[in-house]
This record gives structure tokens, C-alpha cells and sequence, in this order.
């Protein structure tokens, strides 16, 4: 069974896990023409919720990773089609993330610059045509907030060769698009790092994904709770959300863990911890 990678479920299997961060690091160090193997353990995965708001009426297959570094945050997106309403959707997302990190750092001095980058298959907007007439259009909201809007049907019409981008960002995005298993597997000659995609990729549909059945919000508390659960202490693990964050703490109480080594892990205070337990007896 052939699943497009720019379906949320695979790509969010596949870029969301932190065992498989090498693939973002990857397209990261494409996307800023950095030398290859230059963010190596420089990179934090951690997850947010999907944007639920009444005036926002998108239903078109989205799923977001954040990437937290030194001086800047991440988010990566990926659309089947993206319009007026997506773009709106990310002006809030990409604002909301700054006011989450101004919060954590309390000066506006201090702040991480964020970069929301919208992985797009098909443009379903005419005003959003005429401002992205190329692969990549960049929207500076500030300074420090961006949003990125990368057409992968665009890809054929421009020639990074001799640009900025390189020839190697412009075979990745190419391979987010593959149309058949033997496309995909085609890359596999343009280096190692395909192959190991690819290998993936098998794997995670032979354990029987079903690209109709996803909960990307559980998934996101599942990814979170395994890492805080596998790296062990002195450890955040942000999901976003608070209820998320419950259902982080109910899990790891019903796994034995103590209130203490539950603070440390997840750096949520431990008195909404013991009040989660008693609300359990």
C-alpha cells in the first residue's frame, strides 16, 4: 500500500518522532544551506495541539512539529491545500507560540525568534497565488515572527541551482511529493539518507497505518510522554495544552511514578500533580 508522505499521519510518524530527528535535521540544514551534519543534537522536538478556533473553518489535513534550538523555534507544517483561512491560522499559530515563549522567558528581549514553515502541496486561494508566485515566499510578521509558505508544485518551474537554496533542498521537497513507491524509492541513489526515510516509511505502514484513522492530539501526548518516559529527569516536556498535560501526569502516576520524579521529568509544579492524584483515588 503506496501512502503519500504529505499525508498528516506519515508525515507526522516520520518527522514527529524524536528517534527519527535525523530527517528533520536534514531538511533543516537543506532549508538554511548549513553543512550537512552541522545540527546534529542541536535539536529539541517537542508538540502543539491543533489551533481550535470558531472562526477558523479549515479541514484540510494539517499536522505541526516545533523544533526548539538556541536562538529559534520552528514549526513545521504540512497541507494538502492551504488558502485564506490557513494563512490566517498561522498569523495566530506563529503569535501564539511567541506569547508562549515570552511567558517562559518573561522579557520581550529575550525571546526566541519563531519561524512557522507551511509545507504546502496546492494553493486553494487566488490572493494567495498572486503573493506566492514562487516555491518559497517568506512573510515577516516582525522581526522575530515569520511565516514560510513552500509550493511544492512550483518546484519544477524554478531553478535554485543558483540561488540561495540548494540542489539538495530542492531533491528533498521533491521527495515529500513522490507520487508512487517507485518514485520514492528512486531517491534512494541520491544519498543514504532516503534510503533510511524509505525504511522507515515501510516499516511504519507495515505495522498498519491507516491514513484515515489519526488522532493527531493523541498522538502528540503519546510522542511527549515516551521521551519524558525514556530520558528520564531535569527534563520539560511541553504539550501546550493543559488538559494535555493532565493526561501526561494521569499516565505517568498509573505507571508508578512519584510525584517528585513526575515534577522533574515534566517541570509542571507539584502541587497541580498531587492534586491530579487525589482527584484520582
Amino acid at each position: 500500500m503506496f501512502v503519500k508522505l504529505m499525508n498528516d499521519k506519515l508525515f507526522m510518524t516520520l518527522f514527529g518522532n524524536p528517534e527519527n530527528i535525523y530527517a528533520i535535521e536534514y531538511f533543516l540544514e537543506c532549508y538554511r544551506n548549513l553543512k550537512k551534519g552541522s545540527l546534529k543534537g542541536k535539536l529539541h522536538l517537542t508538540f502543539e495541539k491543533t489551533l481550535q478556533r470558531k472562526n477558523i473553518k479549515s479541514k484540510t489535513n494539517r499536522c505541526d512539529i516545533v523544533i526548539v534550538e538556541k536562538d529559534v523555534v520552528t514549526n513545521i507544517e504540512a497541507y494538502t491545500q492551504f488558502g485564506k483561512d490557513e494563512m490566517y491560522k498561522s498569523g495566530v499559530y506563529v503569535c501564539n507560540l511567541g506569547d508562549y515563549f515570552l511567558s517562559k522567558m518573561k522579557k520581550y528581549k529575550t525571546i526566541k525568534k519563531i519561524v512557522q514553515i507551511n509545507i504546502v502541496e496546492k494553493l486553494s486561494d487566488s490572493i494567495l497565488e498572486k503573493q506566492c508566485e514562487s516555491a518559497l515566499t517568506v512573510f515577516p510578521l516582525t522581526e522575530m515572527l515569520e511565516v514560510v509558505i513552500i509550493r511544492l508544485d512550483m518546484l519544477d518551474k524554478v531553478d535554485y541551482n543558483h540561488g540561495e537554496r540548494t540542489k539538495d533542498y530542492v531533491t528533498f521537497l521533491k521527495y515529500l511529493k513522490a507520487q508512487d513507491e517507485e518514485e520514492r524509492i528512486s531517491f534512494e541513489k541520491k544519498g543514504r539518507i532516503y534510503q533510511k526515510m524509505n525504511e522507515k516509511i515501510m516499516s511504519i505502514i507495515r505495522a498498519g497505518l491507516n491514513p484515515n484513522d489519526f488522532d493527531h492530539d493523541a498522538w502528540c501526548e503519546e510522542l511527549a510522554y515516551r521521551k519524558g518516559e525514556r530520558n528520564g529527569e531535569k527534563r520539560g516536556i511541553t504539550i501546550g495544552e493543559e488538559r494535555g498535560e493532565n493526561k501526561l501526569i494521569q499516565k505517568m502516576i498509573s505507571k508508578g511514578k512519584s510525584d517528585e520524579d513526575i515534577a522533574n521529568t515534566t517541570e509542571i509544579d507539584i502541587a497541580r500533580i498531587r492534586k491530579l492524584r487525589e482527584s484520582m483515588i
